[in-house]
């Protein structure tokens, strides 16, 4: 049964992966501009899905905060914690961190930004860098120390022995409040940029199907969603947000067209 088959068996639409089309032209050394916008506008998808789950993670810490389970206890600070890390890392790798090779990137934002959003841009940059993916000791980031260490001899009665200690934010109000006003605003442009980056694609599938050998590739690259999201469910969700707002859905577009399978 071909993936088109099955699709249709689940009432789901004919599909392509063009993250697969782009595998192939690559390799054929064929319409590199294609290429280069299915890329870019994977990495868009990506950057948005980033943005939205680091605002998931600020509402939940936010809500965390308004109650008053486990208060002072380790398991609600390092909770605090962990949802405050995850939803700066996530900021961060959408708007600033560079992609080594077979990395995805990010979507740089300074430029658009005021000089106050730059300001906060900016200690929620150095914050990640410096504090939470990486630990430089005693060292000011963004205005806090976040980690304080310390080797020490200590005396005790038979004479001096080392030692060590330290202590490290866990929770940042003044951090939390740069994100919460950071965030809406990251969204706003990199959403703006996926808009951009999907019509460019659009137009170069369209400009695509006008040649028999491109038109094969996207043939054979068929995609089969439910083996591809692991559920009907989760394809047909998948489905129904990639048709609502295309940035936010698989890398597959539904053709203006038939495929040559299709025409059969």
């Amino acid at each position: 049964m071909t993936e088109q088959t099955k699709n249709s068996a689940l009432q789901l639409p004919p599909a392509v992966d063009l993250s697969t089309v782009r595998d192939e032209l690559i390799a054929a050394n064929l319409c590199p501009s294609l290429a280069e916008n299915i890329r870019q506008a994977l990495v868009a998808q990506s950057c948005v899905a980033d943005l939205r789950e680091a605002d998931d993670c600020r509402d939940a810490l936010q809500a965390l905060l308004s109650s008053p389970r486990k208060v002072g206890t380790r398991q609600r600070d390092s909770t605090e914690m962990a949802l405050m890390t995850m939803a700066v890392m996530l900021y961060a790798r959408a708007t600033s961190t560079s992609g080594q090779k077979g990395e995805r990137g990010s979507i740089q934002i300074t430029s658009r930004l005021s000089e106050e959003q730059l300001i906060d841009h900016q200690a929620l940059i150095a914050t990640r860098n410096r504090a939470l993916a990486h630990v430089y000791p005693n060292e000011d980031v963004g205005g806090r120390r976040w980690h304080n260490a310390a080797v020490l001899l200590l005396w005790e009665e038979a004479g001096w022995r080392p030692g060590a200690a330290s202590n490290r934010i866990q929770l940042d109000r003044q951090l939390l409040a740069r994100l919460t006003r950071q965030l809406p605003v990251a969204t706003a442009i990199v959403a703006a940029s996926a808009d951009k980056r999907f019509g460019q694609l659009a137009a170069g599938v369209s400009a695509a199907m006008a040649d028999d050998t491109l038109l094969a590739i996207l043939d054979r690259c068929r995609l089969d969603l439910v083996a591809f999201f692991g559920t009907v469910e989760a394809a047909r969700a998948a489905v129904a947000s990639a048709s609502a707002e295309p940035r936010r859905g698989l890398t597959a577009i539904r053709m203006t067209e038939p495929l040559i399978s299709d025409r059969q």
